[in-house]
């Protein structure tokens, strides 16, 4: 079940909301704990190397223009 469930989907708002009530624990393993971070991290990875690419592109196009700074002192 775990495997197959999506963070932001229905089953895992179901869980969210039960353990949020104290009423009832909700125990996922350590190794599906893992596996969700994993995939976050290589989501974010991801965007992140496409936004650095669309600077890099933004600073070709814009190369002589000093009126447009980029972030973060690029």
């Amino acid at each position: 079940m775990i495997r197959s469930m999506k963070l932001d989907g229905s089953e895992a708002l179901f869980l969210r909301a039960t353990r949020d009530t104290k009423a009832e624990r909700v125990g996922v393993p350590w190794m599906a704990m893992e596996v969700g971070a994993a995939q976050l991290a290589i989501k974010y990875r991801d965007i992140y190397s496409r936004a650095d690419q669309a600077l890099e592109q933004r600073r070709a196009i814009h190369h002589r223009r000093r009126d447009l700074p980029l972030p973060h002192g690029r």
